[in-house]
């Protein structure tokens, strides 16, 4: 047999004396594998985290009317999660319009995922805020009280993460939530701008 031959399993292989060879077999453990691939989805999820942890601070320094607003749109998660919902399937439905005429498939296609995609990923940190301050409400208002809500609530929903079954009903839930919020955010604040410019 020609090439190096691989084996993976929970014991080494029992190979005959008599077997011709061209190279020995290597024997690669799957218990260390499963290992090994378990240590780099936490690690992953850990580096994932805190950088979500990193945007959130962002959002309530550069933007803290945006991030009030999309805290308090959150609030409203039935309402949250239809928008966020519908938003989607409109979204999903657009693709497949772009697939389907080719001419303006791949324009229409990248332009959907620059729109859609930072939503999606913005999502968590609004869902986070709102789920750490149902479980640590907040004594007085400030950046630091808030930024350790949207630590708490953040690490919550990155351990469900972690849980097999559980991953992909998490992720899909924080994502239709936090879009919706988001949504209703932008919304909310481009309502309140003409106002202002009329008051002034």
């Amino acid at each position: 047999m020609n090439g190096p031959v691989e084996f993976r399993g929970a014991e080494p292989p029992e190979v005959s004396s008599g077997a011709r060879l061209a190279s020995p077999v290597v024997f690669v453990k799957q218990q260390r594998a499963r290992r090994q691939s378990t240590l780099r989805t936490v690690a992953h999820e850990i580096l994932r985290y805190g950088f979500a942890i990193l945007i959130g601070l962002l959002l309530m320094t550069i933007l803290p009317g945006f991030f009030e607003t999309g805290f308090r749109t959150a609030k409203r998660w039935p309402l949250a999660m239809s928008v966020g919902a519908l938003t989607t399937i409109i979204w999903i439905f657009l693709g497949f319009l772009a697939i389907a005429f080719l001419v303006v498939g791949v324009p229409a296609g990248i332009a959907l995922v620059t729109i859609y995609l930072p939503l999606a990923y913005l999502s968590q940190i609004f869902v986070g805020a709102w789920l750490g301050e149902k479980i640590m409400p907040r004594a007085a208002p400030g950046v630091g009280g808030q930024l350790g809500q949207l630590a708490l609530g953040l690490l919550v929903i990155h351990l469900l993460e972690l849980v097999p079954y559980v991953r992909l009903l998490v992720f899909i839930a924080v994502v239709l939530w936090g879009t919706g919020a988001i949504l209703l955010a932008i919304y909310e604040q481009s309502r309140r701008a003409p106002a202002a410019a009329v008051a002034a």
